[in-house]
């Protein structure tokens, strides 16, 4: 969670994350392994009539978007 962000802030959260990763082959047997990261985010104002779990939802929501469109990205949640 990413309190006090707004879209811009959890897009920029999940392009550092993904840097970071992608930055780092894993080491093996004396070579790197490339590693890749797929990023779902959402961003939303508190409500406390919401329920945790659509907020986690549309997250993984957006996780399974950058999955289905080739990997290794980050996705914000939208409307379908």
């Amino acid at each position: 969670f990413l309190p006090e962000s707004d879209r811009e802030g959890t897009v920029a959260a999940g392009e550092r994350l993904h840097g970071a990763v992608g930055g780092s082959p894993f080491p093996w047997e004396g070579g790197g392994i490339p590693v890749t990261i797929s990023v779902g985010a959402y961003s939303a104002v508190p409500d406390e009539g919401e329920r945790l779990d659509r907020y986690l939802r549309r997250a993984d929501e957006a996780l399974y978007a950058a999955k289905a469109r080739g990997r290794d990205r980050v996705v914000f949640w939208s409307l379908p």
